[in-house]
């Protein structure tokens, strides 16, 4: 089984470990210790590039177990079409990844490029959608996320208040501010009546909700 898993590594072009290999001179990368990179109790000998392509590899053994939800971002701009593929054909090619793993459940897609959500909503209804906001301009939460096909709003948390809560809530929106951190910060989301939080670190949230008899 070890063997056949560093030949797919092979096969995927990777860089094995090794003296003669010029490119393996960096130390194992930490950003890999999450995944599960031992094949027969051995870890197999190769590190991380700045290739997203590896870490999907290393990854997709795990990534259908448990119940959490994936939150993803698409990282698109309006002035800069020349680094991404079109609206449409980011889309399609997100919910192909999506379909591949049968995650459509389990994921959150959220943008401030609201074009990537809406195509989202026309290939695949049933995924959930997410705008994220940070400038008020755009109008209030209602507003922000009928605008965007979106049944989740995800305000910068600064924009966060309890009446605009409540009136997300009316319409039938959820609300999950971005991007809380500390214990100050999320006591005021949870007055707030917030659905969720997003935070860097989110095992201090879990634990901290846990704490408060919330989770």
């Amino acid at each position: 089984m070890l063997h056949q898993y560093v030949g797919e590594c092979i096969a995927a072009g990777f860089q094995p470990n090794t003296e003669d290999n010029p490119n393996a001179t960096a130390p194992f990368s930490s950003s890999l210790l999450p995944f599960d990179l031992t094949r027969s109790g051995r870890l197999f000998g190769f590190h991380a590039t700045a290739n997203i392509n590896q870490y999907a590899f290393y990854i997709q053994d795990g990534i259908t177990m448990g119940n959490f939800l994936f939150n993803i971002e698409t990282k698109i701009f309006k002035d800069k079409p020349q680094y991404t593929p079109p609206p449409d054909r980011f889309a399609e090619l997100l919910l192909r990844a999506i379909d591949r793993h049968q995650l459509r459940a389990r994921v959150i897609v959220q943008s401030f490029d609201f074009r990537t959500l809406q195509a989202m909503k026309k290939f695949a209804p049933d995924i959930r959608l997410a705008a994220l906001d940070e400038d008020e301009k755009l109008g209030d939460f209602v507003t922000v996320a009928r605008s965007a096909g979106a049944g989740i709003i995800s305000p910068e948390k600064g924009m966060v208040t309890p009446s605009r809560v409540v009136a997300a809530h009316q319409a039938h929106l959820q609300v999950i501010p971005w991007t809380a951190n500390t214990p100050q910060e999320w006591d005021a989301l949870i007055a707030a009546g917030v659905d969720a939080i997003i935070s860097d670190d989110p095992a201090a949230l879990i634990a901290y909700l846990k704490q408060k008899k919330l989770r």
